[in-house]
């Protein structure tokens, strides 16, 4: 493919003008000053065997270099990456960093296209978009693309020399329970196991002595389905055994604080780290040992690190920083990381090294008022200003706004028809009026399932109980007979009759509209309802007879009769023959007239 672009490129030259640019220009088979290599000329990639890029216009040729800063990646992984279908990552790119790890892009995954993708071993479905691949044995499916161009080799192990050394934590004090619509704050310091239930609410003050963050240490965190974990300020999560959160929990800064996602770090030891279907997450995510595993829609915005890191399909992994990520952010006094990142106060902008914003030095309290009552009184500590702690303004109603920025708590009710939440599970589409959450509609808890009695509790929400097993139900089938409850389920009894007894008829049965019965062929023999007739035929579904009657004793003088004697289906023929009148004709006329007497044609 270099080789045709190269030789499209010098057509070009050839055809489209007489006079050669003095510039240098790629692929034009002369390597040139300004150009790092050239392939096409005699030993052109010597500088960067097998990574010379040829760019779409006639200009200098680039070596493919990789990236060393663990601040260009979102996910870096030591073993294995995986970008699931149709999962997307977003702001930074992908790598894998040891000889023989393998980084997987799925079918429609996308990378950015101007980050990098790296891995010893690649492989990259249809469909898929990466930027620019560094790999040595790479499979590259059709309908795969790289926009940076690749693969191209290089040598691994990848090593990030800045990025900092696993941090260790010292957990082992109480257990914290965050139950079911409940809010708690935590101070920084040694924990157990916490807990954060469906609809619970945890608040991470931060702030330790002497830093800008606030440290914790726990045996274990979970966060489960619509529970919330948020942080007032920057802080730094220890984490000994298992991390999780369930489906739709959220984990993130405090809505309207200045807490950038690279200001809450969560570091794991154990081996599960697990951010479950469904939820949204604001933080850097570290791992020691365990994989890392977003689930399907999951958003993760920070960055992921770990052994092995896996996106299941459709979920999103944006990269964001914090302090020292080389950008300043909106609520950074200054970041020296970031070109003219320390205009605010040259020479004295503090990176902390950590999670936190980067803030400038400082002498007084009064040097690091940021003029906001709703993040607390800032501070001056060691020279460096330090987040203060947000006043407790909640007075827990969905339908107030408990905190202004420029006069601390108030209680204003909300614009009315805001939507909220009057904590019972049996309304929906609840709303706000005159400050007060007013239930919504009633919640619909039929489940369509004659076996289970529907209730709601307000608690918990829709309750589904089976019904005594040999209750009569419906399993919606018209060709069962005496349906009954079994353990919460509807099972068919008996096959519905539908046999007509009319040998000129197919029986079968439809679920939706029941018995059936198509004639069969017309002619088609068949028995009639009757022992007393023989040779009868189908007739558009009917037996009609077509012979004599069975008792026929072919005896002019006497009358046959035939009738059927049982129960139906199960007939026998029941034959009488009785005498005519004597002297009644029993011939032609002619020659000679015979009559019968007794029974008996003379």
């Amino acid at each position: 493919m270099k080789g045709l672009l190269s030789f499209l490129v010098l057509v070009t030259c050839v055809g489209g003008a007489a006079v050669q640019s003095a510039s240098a220009a790629c692929g034009d088979g002369v390597l040139q000053a300004g150009e790092a290599c050239d392939e096409s000329a005699p030993n052109g990639d010597a500088t960067c065997p097998g990574r010379c890029i040829d760019p779409p216009s006639l200009e200098a040729c680039q070596c493919a270099t990789l990236s060393n800063d663990y601040r260009d990646f979102a996910i870096i992984a030591d073993l294995q990456a995986r970008v699931g279908a149709n999962a997307n990552v977003t702001g930074g790119g992908v790598a894998v960093t040891t000889a023989g790890g393998f980084l997987y892009v799925g079918a429609s995954a996308t990378l950015p296209g101007e980050s990098q993708a790296i891995g010893d071993r690649c492989r990259l479905l249809p469909g898929s978009n990466v930027g620019r691949l560094f790999c040595n044995e790479a499979l590259v499916l059709p309908g795969a693309f790289a926009n940076g161009g690749g693969p191209f080799p290089f040598t691994p192990p990848l090593s990030f020399p800045t990025l900092p050394a696993f941090p260790t934590g010292s957990s082992g004090g109480a257990n914290v329970d965050v139950t079911f619509g409940d809010t708690q704050y935590l101070a920084p310091g040694a924990y157990g196991t916490i807990i954060v239930e469906p609809k619970g609410t945890l608040v991470l003050h931060g702030l330790n002595f002497a830093s800008g963050v606030g440290r914790y240490d726990v045996t274990a965190l979970k966060v489960t389905g619509g529970g919330r974990l948020y942080a007032d300020n920057p802080v730094v999560i220890n984490v000994d055994e298992a991390f999780r959160l369930t489906g739709d929990s959220i984990l993130g800064p405090t809505p309207l604080s200045s807490v950038q996602p690279g200001d809450i770090r969560i570091s794991v030891a154990g081996r599960a780290a697990k951010l479950g279907k469904g939820a949204f997450v604001q933080a850097h995510v570290r791992s020691a040992k365990g994989k890392i595993v977003v689930g399907k829609g999951t958003i993760a915005v920070g960055q992921l690190i770990g052994p092995k890191v896996t996106l299941q399909k459709g979920s999103l992994v944006q990269l964001a920083g914090g302090c020292g990520d080389g950008i300043k952010q909106n609520t950074e006094v200054c970041d020296t990381t970031a070109p003219g990142g320390d205009a605010a106060c040259p020479g004295e902008c503090i990176p902390l090294g950590q999670a936190g914003q980067c803030t400038c030095s400082c002498s007084t309290n009064t040097d690091c008022n940021d003029g906001n009552a709703c993040n607390g009184v800032e501070t001056c500590d060691s020279g460096h200003c330090v987040l203060g702690t947000p006043p407790t303004c909640s007075d827990n109603n969905p339908c107030t706004i408990d905190c202004n920025p420029a006069t601390g708590c108030v209680h204003v009710a909300v614009t009315d028809g805001s939507t909220c939440d009057d904590g019972d599970e049996c309304t929906r589409a609840d709303t706000c009026l005159g400050g007060v959450c007013q239930p919504g509609e009633l919640r619909t808890c039929n489940d369509g399932n004659d076996c289970t009695a529907d209730s709601c509790d307000p608690a918990t929400g829709c309750i589904h109980t089976d019904l005594t097993t040999g209750t009569t139900c419906s399993d919606n089938s018209l060709c069962t007979e005496g349906d009954v409850c079994i353990r919460g389920h509807c099972i068919g009894g008996a096959p519905a009759g539908c046999d007509d007894l009319d040998p000129c008829t197919v029986d079968s049965c439809d679920p939706l509209i029941g018995c059936q019965h198509l004639p069969v062929t017309n002619g088609i023999s068949c028995a009639g309802t009757s022992p007393c007739t023989a040779l009868d035929v189908c007739s558009n579904g009917t037996c009609v007879p077509r012979g004599a009657q069975l008792c026929n004793d072919s005896n002019p003088c006497t009358t046959d009769t035939c009738t059927p004697v049982g129960p139906l289906g199960s007939q026998t023929a029941d034959c009488t023959h009785t005498q005519v009148p004597n002297l009644t004709p029993c011939s032609p006329p002619t020659p000679v007239q015979l009559v019968c007497f007794n029974g008996v044609c003379q």
